[in-house]
């Protein structure tokens, strides 16, 4: 499963950990894991490039991969039964 074909978001600073949801159903597909950004230089404020996300570089992590490492882990009292 790839989310490069499923997943439109916007994704800013402060978004990672944040949950991914499919739209139709609202289940939780994944949780985003980072995303990459450019720095721009404003020639009026050289001094302070701001960074954008760069369109298609974020990582998701999927829901099937949570589930395992939880089950995996000292956390799998919380998995659903």
């Amino acid at each position: 499963l790839t989310f490069q074909s499923l997943v439109d978001a916007t994704v800013n600073y402060g978004s990672s950990g944040g949950g991914v949801f499919d739209a139709r159903s609202g289940e939780l597909i994944g949780i985003v894991e980072s995303y990459r950004t450019a720095k721009v230089a404003i020639p009026t404020m050289e001094d302070r490039p701001i960074q954008l996300p760069v369109a298609g570089e974020t990582s998701v992590l999927g829901a099937a991969t949570i589930l395992r490492a939880l089950g995996d882990s000292d956390l799998k009292q919380f998995l659903p039964r």
